[in-house]
């Protein structure tokens, strides 16, 4: 019984770079390329090339297939290395059924190694790596610092290390499938997308990133959690010879390094266990040996910033802080226009920063200005921009128009002439009449009293 494992540190040489000796790259059948049929595929079992993977098919259970090929002449000494990306949904249910499997013999050491879509086993080193996520293409791979030990690793970690000499001194390597073992709902299936062998080199440089190293704009990135580096020569980067460090804050954690599919043997995928954080700077350093051996980001939110002057630019949010401003995050600046804010007053903005300043931004013009210096601007609510008082009698007239701007109504008897324009009428005789009759009635009334008061 195998005993269940984690990743282990390693303890053995850095593995730095690859001398490229031998590669398959899926994009045909094994025996259209050398490969010798040790165990054929046949019903329930069928052979098709997929998006530049070699593909077994299982429709039902249960047949065994094995494609060998012998290391010609010379033979890669130590430090070697040899690898593959692969793929199944085959589930691991009992040790040595059903998934793939890959066997290695170089010179005097010798492994077979199970995978499942969530596991890998070793066979002569009695260990399992347990909980991989299903169906996911992952890289594995077999190195050798000397003639006597070896170690196995998946997605750049280290899995374990072995100690191993052996009689035989044949050097060969095997794909093996054994699909259909447990039920599922569809067929079951092994992709092998490439094996590639060679020796261990030094002093790889790296010469691109993606996305390219620098400043990184985070709505093209909202997820950076992983990124790929090229190096001047084929080469491959374990998760333990990556250090990183960070401007602020906690360092992500490599998680896993992987290959491209079928890329360029030089390009690398590494995979960090949580994205990169805004306004920090992170770097990532490779122990390659050779120089520059490292790729810097700084991951920034891009938009608007509204400057304390009033101008807008486009920039970042780190940049803006550095200039006092007001960002606004994935927003772009506009040509200034008219923003009214509080009392009536204007200020001419762009939308982001009118909004960002609490106004209420009009889009097709510009402040007209307080000509009658009342604090209101004409596009901003002054219903009277040259009146001052802003028609003070509310007659509905400005004051700076109105004939009677302290009258309300303007025109008290229809007449068509303004109240304050109506000349001073002079009494007619039927009014002058009435006038002294009212005296008469008064002085009269006045006589009367006095007499009574006397007697």
């Amino acid at each position: 019984m195998v005993a269940a494992v984690g990743f282990v540190s390693g303890t053995m040489a850095k593995s730095l770079g690859d001398e490229l000796d031998f590669q398959y790259e899926g994009n045909s059948r094994p025996q259209d390329v050398g490969f010798l049929i040790f165990q054929p595929c046949i019903p329930p079992c069928s052979e098709s090339v997929e998006d530049g993977h070699f593909v077994n098919e299982w429709s039902g259970c249960c047949q065994f297939v094995i494609y060998a090929r012998p290391m010609p002449e010379p033979i890669p000494a130590a430090p070697f290395w040899m690898e593959w990306r692969f793929r199944t949904n085959e589930l691991y249910v009992n040790f040595g059924f059903g998934g793939g499997s890959f066997e290695v013999q170089h010179r005097r050491s010798n492994e077979l190694f199970y995978m499942y879509s969530d596991a890998a086993v070793s066979s002569s080193g009695n260990q399992e790596l347990l909980g991989l996520t299903p169906g996911e293409f992952r890289t594995y791979r077999f190195e050798k610092p000397d003639d006597v030990n070896f170690c196995f690793y998946v997605d750049g970690k280290l899995f374990y290390c072995l100690s191993q000499i052996e009689s035989t001194d044949s050097s060969f390597f095997e794909i093996r499938g054994d699909g259909g073992r447990h039920p599922i709902s569809v067929p079951s299936t092994n992709e092998w997308d490439y094996v590639r062998y060679g020796r261990i080199t030094t002093d790889e440089a790296v010469v691109d990133s993606s996305p390219p190293a620098g400043i990184v704009d985070a709505s093209q990135h909202p997820i950076f959690s992983s990124f790929t580096v090229t190096f001047d020569q084929p080469n491959y980067v374990h998760v333990d010879e990556i250090n990183v460090q960070v401007s602020s804050g906690v360092a992500p954690q490599i998680v896993k390094t992987r290959r491209q599919d079928n890329g360029a043997p030089e390009t690398i995928e590494i995979v960090l266990d949580r994205p990169l954080q805004l306004g920090v700077t992170t770097t990532f350093t490779f122990a390659t040996g050779g120089s520059p051996n490292s790729v810097t980001y700084t991951l920034v939110q891009t938009g608007a910033c509204c400057q304390t002057n009033g101008t807008c630019i486009d920039s970042n949010d780190a940049d803006c802080a550095g200039d006092q401003g007001s960002f606004a995050a994935r927003a772009m600046c506009s040509a200034p226009s008219a923003c009214c804010g509080a009392g009536g007053s204007c200020q001419n903005l762009a939308g982001v920063c009118c909004s960002l300043a609490g106004g209420t931004p009009n889009s097709s013009s510009v402040c007209e200005g307080d000509a009658d210096h009342d604090g209101i601007d004409g596009m901003c609510g002054d219903l009277c921009p040259n009146d001052p008082d802003n028609d003070i009698d509310g007659d509905g007239i400005c004051g700076d128009v109105d004939p009677c701007p302290t009258l309300n109504p303007n025109d008290a008897n229809h007449n068509g002439i303004p109240d304050c324009q109506e000349p001073t009428p002079i009494p007619t005789a039927n009014q002058w009449g009435l006038t002294i009759l009212a005296l008469a009635f008064l002085i009269a009334g006045k006589v009367y009293f006095a007499r009574r008061i006397r007697i």
